[in-house]
């Protein structure tokens, strides 16, 4: 049935205090877009509120995060594994100016001169794990992480490929997301119970008040400008 309908989990959170929604991410759904379910389920729900004189907006929740926080809590915490590393240098003759620690600053001018040589435009390091290994991205790591700050300081874009989370971009922020096992929905829609020494609940409950615990300082996406619309201008004589 999927093949041919293919949908998506939606879990609305609307009590007092918490009102969240979490959106299932599946490529094969708006090609993974999870903004155009966002908006279809907006207006959805905005055509019943209306008539009772409300409307509401719902938000994506982000996270601006330092570049080296944010690998420490994927390698350290969530346990994720990095296969591949890219950092993007678009202007040879701009990295020759550079300044910082000498060691990185001398690395990356050496890889300029050599675009230059080469008449490019743009170069790249690439960095790439084994087959079930991970890369090693720390600040024990004094010649990377100097090189990191380097790029960080002066704008260059740092990709860094995690196998679960994805790409995270060192000019990106984050979009707060999570993993669920798809048996707890299971378990909620036929009304399993747990006990955790708490009292009796749901494990989609526990899930979703560890997900208001990991977004409490999270912000809410600021609405992108609308693009003017182009005039259509008529030839005339």
């Amino acid at each position: 049935m999927e093949d041919n309908e293919p949908f998506c989990a939606v879990v609305i959170d609307h009590r007092s205090g918490y009102e969240q929604i979490a959106i299932e991410h599946k490529s094969n759904v708006f090609e993974g877009k999870t903004d155009k379910i966002r908006d279809l389920l907006q207006e959805a729900l905005n055509r019943i509120f209306r008539e009772g004189g409300f409307e509401i907006v719902i938000k994506r929740k982000i996270q601006v995060t330092d570049f080296w926080n944010m690998v420490s809590k994927r390698v350290n915490d969530a346990k994720d594994t990095i296969k591949k590393i890219v950092l993007d240098f678009p202007d040879p003759e701009r990295t020759l100016s550079l300044a910082g620690d000498p060691e990185a600053v001398n690395r990356l001018r050496l890889f300029s001169q050599l675009a230059k040589q080469t008449n490019a435009k743009d170069y790249q390091m690439l960095f790439s794990a084994s087959p079930g290994t991970s890369l090693r991205l720390e600040r024990a790591e004094e010649d990377m992480t100097h090189i990191v700050d380097v790029c960080c300081r002066y704008g260059y874009n740092i990709s860094v490929h995690f196998r679960q989370m994805g790409v995270y971009k060192s000019k990106d922020t984050i979009n707060a997301w999570s993993e669920l096992d798809a048996q707890v929905l299971t378990d909620f829609q036929c009304l399993k119970i747990v006990n955790y020494g708490e009292g009796d609940t749901f494990e989609l409950l526990e899930w979703l008040e560890k997900i208001k615990c990991e977004t409490e300082n999270y912000e809410d996406e600021k609405p992108r400008e609308k693009r003017r619309k182009r005039k259509t201008l008529r030839r005339v004589s």
